[in-house]
């Protein structure tokens, strides 16, 4: 009989792999295990990158700041005050920059796709910022938090183009019409 928790690494490594995501291992951590995901976000020159995923919703803010930004291990949200911090203290000008965190569950809990940027926001230029959620992602967002500027515009994309009731909704946000049915995101 299988341990339950080796199952369920098991099964968290089956699920990445049936849904195409290469996760990319922390330190003594097998690839695909991770429940906090974060990954670099499309623009009009360049494609999204590969998802890299964490136990913690603390180690993947760390990775994703390179360290600039620290949590403690329990954290499950970052403000945009911690952010700023964090650069200020690691005397360092960022080239990675969170925009937005997308939520498993509603009011801002559960497992979490960070998405980052080289940049935030100016909000005068239109999309500045794309992200297509892979499909163990797909229609499973429940709330949502923009950062640095950026005002993250979920979308739920049909088999005819958009659809569902209020098609897309802005950050931030929890429950609601696009509860569970957020398939892209574009940040303004």
């Amino acid at each position: 009989m299988v341990p339950a928790k080796k199952l369920r690494a098991i099964s968290a490594a089956a699920l990445c792999a049936v849904a195409g995501v290469l996760a990319a291992p922390a330190p003594a951590q097998a690839a695909g295990t991770g429940l906090h995901c974060t990954a670099k976000v499309g623009s009009a020159t360049e494609k999204p990158g590969v998802p890299v995923c964490f136990a913690t919703f603390a180690e993947s803010i760390a990775y994703t700041t390179g360290g600039a930004v620290k949590l403690p291990a329990n954290a499950t949200s970052v403000t945009q005050a911690q952010l700023d911090r964090g650069y200020a203290q690691a005397d360092m000008t960022p080239n990675v920059i969170v925009i937005g965190i997308s939520f498993l569950n509603t009011n801002y809990q559960g497992n979490t796709y960070t998405h980052w940027a080289n940049s935030g926001c100016d909000n005068d230029a239109g999309r500045e910022w794309y992200f297509q959620f892979p499909t163990n992602w797909n229609d499973r967002t429940s709330s949502a938090r923009g950062y640095s500027l950026c005002t993250g515009r979920y979308w739920e994309i049909g088999t005819t183009g958009t659809s569902g009731a209020g098609a897309a909704v802005d950050t931030n946000w929890s429950g609601g019409p696009m509860n569970d049915h957020a398939t892209f995101i574009e940040w303004l």
